[in-house]
């Protein structure tokens, strides 16, 4: 399991089990402001109604990346695409590794990602008929998306501003889509907890984002990742003389869905998943490019979800490095053998900072105590007397003065 995916399962746990509240999300022994609550508070429902369980945490990952897969058809139909060849940017999406990789793992990507395609395919059914609703169902959906992953959802705001169409028609789009935003910014002003928690949220996670100073090659490495491939698939698949001779032009949806990927690349902190929001609307963008240049056949829709089954079948029980954390997993299995229950266990040295080692404890053994104070046991890497030994870690108990 992806480390961030089980902090984030832990405290859903947590709220389910009446430990932190939608404004108070708790995660260690302290409020966890590192994202927005929505998503913990919706999963702490499913907690609540299935029990705490590794399967139900991954299979949230599983159900959004199916309704996305599910989602693309009625999006490319809306963009008045011919509804005969769907079947290439399913196919696109459902083979990008990292659609394969997230659709395993616990990531709040996944629903921003499907609360977004949809916030933008309500501009292109607006086109239709110019119906207010479809604004306030977008701005709706936008908020929603914020409420999870924070200000880089907003991105489909700029979505109507960059199409060919009259000023009026985008505006009267945009005023709708504000509606859900100011009855959001109303609440705020009457609730001191909402404040405070946007408060604590800014100031912990958006000015270190901002701050932060990591490398950004990994985008250029994804983008490589997805286009290379994609543009190998469409040259075999069509005929490649005709290729030569059109002048292909870039489809404008292709165009915006790269440019809206502007928001996470000025974001500090870089990893290739923040890109997930943008791959369904690539992947029609780049298929409506280059439809000119594809043959009428067909292949079948559910080919494309069977390809991508078949991925997630094999990648279930095969992906990742061998062994990887599996000297944490094999120590907390050992030790918790020789731990009483409800006993509060502490950590020493340069464990402080081994996230992986504290994430898999709070998630599915319910340790740990910040610090060695106020603790029955301790776990170091330096052999103490008495201490019991698992791989590298040594666990100690804690003597108390009176004995």
């Amino acid at each position: 399991m992806f480390v961030d995916g089980l902090t984030y399962a832990t405290i859903s746990r947590n709220m389910a089990e009446g430990d932190g509240s939608f404004w108070h999300p708790h995660y260690w022994n302290h409020s966890f402001y590192g994202h927005p609550p929505l998503f913990f508070w919706l999963e702490s429902w499913l907690f609540r109604w299935f029990g705490d369980s590794m399967y139900i945490e991954k299979s949230v990952s599983l159900l959004f990346s199916l309704s996305i897969f599910f989602s693309i058809p009625t999006l490319w139909k809306w963009t008045k695409q011919p509804e005969e060849q769907v079947w290439l940017p399913l196919l696109l999406w459902a083979l990008s590794p990292l659609v394969v990789w997230s659709s395993l793992n616990h990531l709040l990507e996944l629903p921003m990602t499907f609360l977004c395609i949809w916030s933008v395919g309500f501009w292109y059914r607006y086109q239709d008929n110019y119906a207010i609703k479809w604004g306030i169902l977008s701005g709706i959906f936008i908020l929603m998306a914020v409420f999870i992953k924070g200000p880089v959802a907003l991105f489909p705001v700029l979505w109507p501003w960059m199409n060919q169409s009259k000023w009026e028609i985008k505006s009267r789009f945009f005023l709708a889509q504000l509606i859900p935003f100011m009855i959001a910014a109303v609440y705020f002003l009457l609730n001191q907890d909402a404040q405070s928690y946007i408060q604590q949220y800014i100031h912990q996670q958006l000015f270190s984002s901002i701050q932060n100073n990591q490398s950004r090659e990994q985008f250029l490495l994804f983008w490589i990742q997805i286009m290379i491939p994609w543009t190998l698939l469409i040259l075999i698949l069509s005929n490649k003389k005709e290729i030569f001779k059109q002048k292909i032009k870039t489809h404008p949806i292709l165009w915006i869905s790269l440019v809206c990927s502007i928001p996470m690349i000025i974001s500090g902190k870089q990893h290739d998943y923040y890109l997930l929001p943008f791959l369904p609307w690539t992947a029609i963008g780049f298929s409506a490019t280059f439809n000119p240049v594809i043959p009428k056949r067909t292949i079948p829709q559910l080919g494309a979800f069977i390809i991508q089954m078949l991925l997630l079948i094999t990648l279930y029980f095969r992906w990742g490095i061998p062994g990887k954390d599996a000297e944490i997993l094999n120590m907390m299995h050992d030790f918790s053998t020789k731990v009483p229950n409800n006993c509060r266990i502490g950590y020493e040295g340069t464990l402080a900072e081994d996230w992986t080692l504290i994430a898999y404890g709070l998630r599915y053994h319910r340790w740990w105590n910040r610090g060695i104070s106020d603790c029955d046991w301790i776990i170091g890497l330096a052999p103490q007397k008495g201490s019991s030994k698992s791989g590298k870690y040594y666990l100690k108990k804690v003597t108390l003065q009176h004995e």
